[in-house]
């Protein structure tokens, strides 16, 4: 399994509505410079961490999902590992 460490960048997406949030995270997620994204949701009501992470797994240039909750990770829950 992966390391935190080896996300290339860090999206924090703390205090943004859905829409901006989305908007924010497609950046570097249509850049082909970028292959690995932290993305930094936070936990709140899940909103959030359930749109972004239904986004993800529409989105046919991510290779790769793993849930911080899933990983032995700071934030846990509230973070998002992408791999491209």
């Amino acid at each position: 399994m992966r390391e935190q460490s080896s996300c290339e960048i860090t999206v924090d997406l703390h205090g943004m509505t859905v829409e901006e949030a989305l908007r924010r995270l497609n950046n570097p997620l249509f850049s082909s410079r970028i292959r690995s994204i932290r993305v930094v949701h936070g936990r709140g009501s899940g909103a959030l961490k359930n749109a972004v992470r239904e986004h993800l797994k529409k989105c046919k240039m991510v290779r790769e999902i793993i849930y911080g909750e899933d990983m032995n990770i700071a934030g846990r829950d509230g973070v998002t590992l992408v791999y491209k």
